[in-house]
């Protein structure tokens, strides 16, 4: 075996990195050579140097970092409020009624549900939905809860009062609406 061969094996069999068949052979020459002897236990030296030296020094853990690595987690800290989000989301959804709101349609939609035309009429807060009707002799079709909206029938007397509605400080929208 080389010289060269030999210096390269000393941290291989210090650290038992040979085979059995390499360490006889490397034992053997050992006996032999002095001087690869000398360079084997000034290898043992630095090692025992090293280690004593490494000890005050913290090493980190491979073997907990590899296992967090390999192991696949659900991140609670997305996870379980996106899990939260999607299951309110699925009963709100379920718990709804999806028969249209009149309220909406009417107040969005020219093309009303109504057969014949109407006029609705949002109404300030402070206004008292009968005497106002009375008042205008109005025929109310549809009141909406918790709100000062109304449906009228439109009639030719409606007609001719409508630009009157439509500034009486009491109105916030008067709107013709339905088919004509």
């Amino acid at each position: 075996m080389k010289h060269e061969d030999n210096k390269d094996n000393i941290v291989d069999y210090i650290n038992g990195h040979l085979s059995d068949e390499q360490s006889k052979e490397f034992e053997r020459e050992l006996d032999q050579n002095p001087t690869l002897m000398k360079e084997l236990n000034e290898a043992k030296n630095w090692q025992s140097q090293l280690q004593s030296a490494k000890s005050d020094i913290p090493m980190p853990q491979f073997s907990s970092i590899e296992s967090k690595l390999k192991r696949k987690t659900w991140n609670l800290g997305y996870g379980l409020p996106t899990a939260a989000a999607i299951a309110i989301v699925t009963v709100l959804y379920i718990g709804t009624d999806n028969s249209p709101n009149n309220e909406f349609e009417t107040l969005t939609d020219t093309n009303s549900s109504y057969s014949a035309p109407i006029v609705q009429i949002v109404l300030s807060d402070d206004v008292n939905i009968s005497d106002f009707a009375n008042e205008y002799g109005l025929s109310i079709i549809e009141t909406y809860p918790n709100n000062q909206i109304i449906d009228v029938e439109f009639n030719s007397r409606i007609e001719q009062s409508l630009s009157t509605l439509k500034d009486d400080e009491r109105t916030v929208l008067v709107k013709k609406i339905g088919t004509n």
